[in-house]
């Protein structure tokens, strides 16, 4: 089951969030795990937008979070800047301090070579 609500609030900005809940049977065992979300795309100008997406996971207790600058800077040429963090609350520790797991900072350049 899976659930999703998008607004527009501008010509620039628009949102989208959204539940699911995975009913998983495996021979291992069965396990339930809801996943909710926030999507943001932001079109800075024409020829750039910037999209987040924040996810939680609730069978791994675990967030993620992912921002992608798009530059476009001629047509079939674009700049890409990607940050990626995974986090993981620490076993027995209050809650809001975690244990960031993983970060990756991705630059992507594509040009191209003939029209």
């Amino acid at each position: 089951m899976s659930t999703k609500l998008g607004v527009r609030l501008t010509s620039r900005l628009a949102t989208e969030a959204g539940i699911s809940r995975n009913d998983v049977d495996l021979p291992a065992g069965a396990f339930k795990a809801d996943v909710g979300s926030l999507r943001v795309d932001f079109a800075i100008s024409p020829s750039m937008t910037l999209r987040t997406l924040t996810q939680y996971n609730s069978s791994t207790d675990q967030w993620s979070t992912s921002g992608r600058l798009n530059w476009s800077y001629r047509p079939g040429s674009d700049i890409y800047i990607v940050y990626d963090d995974v986090r993981r609350e620490i076993p027995g520790q209050p809650p809001g301090l975690t244990d960031f797991s993983d970060k990756q900072l991705i630059i992507k350049f594509t040009y191209l070579l003939s029209r």
